[in-house]
């Protein structure tokens, strides 16, 4: 019975210290992926790139444009954009699909 228990408390030694470990890893984990996604430049995140567009397309009384950086940035995240009016047309995109 005692190396039965002898062995018991080895592998329960072993499973606590196994998961504290990973919980640690977890944390450190997480904290570098938080502080990588902090210091991104601005162009990252979905919500910037639709900010970046809005703010860069301009209307020059015919048409619309947008700024080639931003252009850029599209193709680079592989995303579309397009500007809908009042009827629910389609009046202007960026390489929106077919």
């Amino acid at each position: 019975m005692n190396g039965a228990h002898k062995i018991l408390r080895h592998f329960i030694r072993a499973t606590i210290l196994i998961s504290i470990g990973l919980v640690i890893f977890n944390f450190i984990m997480l904290g570098t992926l938080i502080f990588k996604g902090m210091s991104e430049p601005q162009g990252q995140s979905p919500l910037n790139t639709v900010k970046m567009v809005s703010e860069e397309l301009s209307n020059n009384g015919l048409s619309y444009n947008l700024d080639n950086e931003v252009k850029k940035l599209l193709e680079e995240k592989k995303a579309w954009a397009m500007l809908i009016n009042k009827e629910g047309n389609v009046i202007w995109n960026e390489r929106m699909p077919k």
